[in-house]
């Protein structure tokens, strides 16, 4: 197996890349497509934690490894495969919330084209317009829209990530500054009775209106 040292731990050569034949890639599709619907075992009764039916995160990695690594041995014609932007749109929906996201994500995004990128964009955008966040909330809801407000942050992250926030106007980057602000406070309400020294989700917006007001001092200097 040919491996690159450059990725990360949980990257792997899925095939050996010498075989003449695509069922090796045709068996990797096939077993993914098997782990990822698979639900995750039940825990022994004796914990009363009720069963989750939230899907295992590592099929949704291992589509995305295969992709890139078929991508980068000029392998695309042998095998059909859903696009990067599809795939990447899966795990984002399934694991927006969670604080892994971006770290994951950002690994395989050299990879990709930037049309395929800014497709993935565009559909994760539409995805978390459909759930806005609702600051005040019940206490049943709380749960829900923090996982919303990740899911925000994330995205968030990913188009900084991607320079998105650097191709903004002047403007734009303080409508961004203000957004950051706005979320910053209403999200406050959603980490009631945590201790003032916790760590809240909302944190992450006061670090980055301080990166676009910088960036915004450096443009506005020279």
């Amino acid at each position: 197996m040919v491996c690159n040292n450059q990725l990360p731990l949980f990257s792997y050569c899925l095939f050996p890349l010498s075989t003449p034949s695509s069922k090796p890639l045709v068996d990797a599709r096939g077993l993914l497509e098997e782990l990822r619907n698979q639900q995750p075992s039940p825990p022994p009764r004796s914990t009363q934690t009720p069963p989750t039916a939230h899907p295992l995160r590592g099929p949704f990695l291992g589509r995305l490894e295969m992709v890139k690594q078929i991508t980068q041995n000029g392998l695309q014609n042998i095998l059909e495969l859903p696009s990067p932007a599809t795939l990447l749109l899966d795990y984002f929906s399934m694991f927006g919330t969670k604080s892994c996201c971006f770290d994951d994500l950002r690994s395989y995004f050299e990879f990709f084209s930037p049309d395929e990128l800014k497709k993935f964009m565009v559909m994760a955008e539409a995805k978390i317009a459909e759930n806005p966040i609702k600051f005040d909330c019940s206490e049943k809801d709380r749960k829900r829209n923090v996982s919303i407000l990740r899911r925000q942050i994330s995205m968030m992250q990913l188009q900084r990530y991607c320079g998105l926030h650097g191709n903004l106007s002047l403007d734009k980057k303080r409508d961004l500054v203000l957004l950051c602000k706005h979320l910053y406070r209403e999200g406050l309400k959603l980490a009631t009775g945590v201790p003032e020294t916790d760590t809240k989700p909302a944190d992450f917006f006061v670090v980055l209106a301080v990166h676009l007001l910088i960036e915004i001092y450096v443009e506005t200097s020279q």
